[in-house]
């Protein structure tokens, strides 16, 4: 097995492990370029990004396939998870201090998160943005490590391989054996609640202790997460790709009464409570 990487892109760090022989440097040019050209796509954090130019100016004329899907399985998902799972927040999270450049300052209006289906029109030929601004997010995240599997197989003929984005993971069927991870626990720096083996699968967690900031706006005593929500809820999804994973992960960790679909195994905690746990999951057992 040879692990490939580090690799910086969309905000975090990745690997690639290949479970079969490889030229490193032929799987680093290809995994560099693609992961370059998916955040010059979709940051919004790139001034010149194809996202901030819809962002910016409410429409884009012949837009990317790619584009065109992505923000199509958007308004897919917001429509299975009944608007929980929403990429309108742009604008809400730089209100509160979530920007480009990281000043975790709120401002004084803080406006709301738009419904996307009235907002965000997509066909081939266009998309039209009509209100708020787009942050594809953690989705945007597992669509790219699906694409980076799917890319080392047809460019490359690399089939058994793992790809991870940041902790979030996608395991491709062909490896030899099931790959073993643990769920780091939510609080609890170098802990674990558990593990999860994965063959032809993604993972994906959610939490909203990962990324916090307090006001500094003068004011004080609130702190914010990047998911938007009071629930304190941790995720752990498995799901047949990184993509659907990231979706209900996220989507779980807002309103855990949701009712993931079949497709989806789901681990979820609160104040170290196992509230739900789907199958596949083997959970450690904690001293009282």
């Amino acid at each position: 097995m040879a692990v490939q990487g580090p690799y910086h892109a969309l905000g975090t760090v990745w690997f690639v492990e290949c479970f079969e022989p490889v030229d490193d440097g032929v799987v680093r040019e290809l995994v560099v370029r693609e992961l370059e050209v998916f955040e010059q796509m979709f940051s919004r954090f790139r001034q010149n990004s194809m996202l901030n130019q819809l962002n910016q100016t409410g429409r884009l004329t012949a837009p990317d396939p790619l584009f065109v899907s992505v923000l199509s399985d958007a308004l897919r998902y917001h429509e299975t998870t009944n608007g929980v799972f929403n990429i309108a927040v742009g604008e809400r999270l730089s209100s509160l201090g979530y920007d480009a450049h990281y000043s975790f300052t709120k401002q004084q209006a803080v406006p709301e998160v738009p419904v996307l289906s009235d907002v965000l029109t997509v066909s081939d030929d266009k998309v039209v943005l009509t209100g708020g601004s787009l942050d594809i997010g953690g989705f945007g995240k597992g669509v790219a490590i699906d694409l980076v599997a799917s890319r080392l197989a047809d460019k490359l003929g690399l089939t058994q391989v793992l790809v991870n984005g940041g902790g979030d993971i996608f395991v491709t069927e062909r490896v030899p054996e099931p790959v073993t991870i643990s769920l780091v626990h939510p609080t609890e720096a170098g802990s674990a609640i558990g593990e999860v083996t994965l063959k032809g699968q993604g993972f994906a967690a959610s939490s909203p202790f990962l990324r916090t900031w307090p006001d500094h706006d003068g004011h004080g005593g609130k702190t914010h997460n990047h998911l938007m929500t009071e629930n304190e809820v941790a995720t752990y999804v498995v799901a047949p790709s990184a993509a659907h994973a990231d979706v209900w992960a996220t989507a779980l960790a807002i309103n855990p009464d949701l009712e993931p679909p079949a497709d989806v195994q789901a681990v979820l905690v609160k104040d170290n409570k196992v509230l739900q746990c789907g199958e596949g999951f083997e959970l450690f057992e904690r001293e009282a």
